[in-house]
């Protein structure tokens, strides 16, 4: 079988929240530097970025700095985890791109809880998905598994954005060696 040098796609027609969600898939495969399959991701995502208006293009290399990545989980954390509800993540996709607080119900070997937090970053350590959020039950940051949020509600509530590095200090007991 051979691939013609220039493939082309004819006439793709994506909407806004698919080619934002293509985006941000692009932008997390370069964060985990893969040298398989994954050479062209730059320019690929460069010309998908070029479909959108200068403001927009802000807009989303903002959203690209709120997603982090951590070193892999542990076995511990690995043998427990799930895959996420779906019905979750589109209140909680919603929530961190407009930066507005979600309501969730979430559920630890110890508790379950229901509380209102602003979905500040999302943090992957391979395979597990995090939320570095503020809680307002807490009143502190707070580190979820997304796979941990039995249910999610976009609220009116807005937020301004915490710095990364303030809210990855709560976070780094999590990730460091055992």
């Amino acid at each position: 079988m051979r691939v013609a040098a220039r493939v082309g796609l004819g006439r793709l027609q994506l909407d806004h929240r698919e080619a934002l969600d293509l985006l941000l898939a692009l932008a997390i495969g370069e964060r985990l530097r893969s040298p398989l399959l994954l050479s062209s991701l730059k320019g690929l995502r460069q010309k998908i970025a070029m479909a959108f208006p200068p403001e927009e293009r802000l807009r989303v290399s903002r959203l690209r700095r709120r997603i982090l990545h951590a070193p892999p989980a542990s076995r511990r954390i690995t043998e427990s985890v799930t895959s996420p509800r779906p019905a979750v993540l589109g209140p909680v996709q919603d929530g961190f791109f407009a930066q507005r607080a979600i309501e969730i119900e979430y559920g630890t070997v110890r508790e379950r809880t229901t509380r209102v937090v602003e979905p500040h970053y999302l943090l992957l350590a391979w395979p597990v998905w995090y939320l570095l959020v503020w809680d307002h039950l807490r009143d502190a940051i707070r580190t979820l598994r997304l796979d941990r949020i039995e249910s999610a509600r976009l609220t009116d509530r807005t937020f301004q954005l915490r710095d990364a590095d303030s809210m990855m200090l709560v976070a780094r007991d999590l990730f460091a060696p055992v």
